[in-house]
C-alpha cells in the first residue's frame, strides 16, 4: 500500500495536492480534468494522479509577460505644445 508521502516522492500528486499547490478548490481541478484542460493520469479508471513536472509545464502555458510602458508618448494627453 502506498502512503501519501511516498506518492509525493514518485512525483505524482493527488487532486487535493494539486489543488493546494495551485491554490484552487479541488472541484476546480475536477472541472479541469473533465474539460481535458490539465494533464492527468487515470489509475484503474478511478483514481486521478498528476505528474508535478507536467502540471508545471501546463502552468507555464499561462504565464504572461508584464506590461511594457509606452515610451513613444512622453507627454500626457492635453499637454501638447502649441
Amino acid at each position: 500500500m502506498q502512503t501519501e508521502s511516498s506518492s509525493n516522492m514518485s512525483g505524482l500528486l493527488t487532486v487535493g495536492e494539486v489543488a493546494i499547490y495551485l491554490r484552487v478548490a479541488p472541484k476546480t481541478v475536477y472541472n479541469w480534468v473533465a474539460n481535458k484542460a490539465i494533464p492527468c493520469i487515470r489509475v484503474n479508471n478511478r483514481f486521478l494522479r498528476f505528474r508535478l513536472d507536467q502540471v508545471n509545464k501546463w502552468l507555464r502555458e499561462f504565464e504572461q509577460e508584464g506590461r511594457k510602458k509606452n515610451k513613444s508618448t512622453s507627454e500626457s494627453p492635453g499637454q501638447g505644445g502649441a
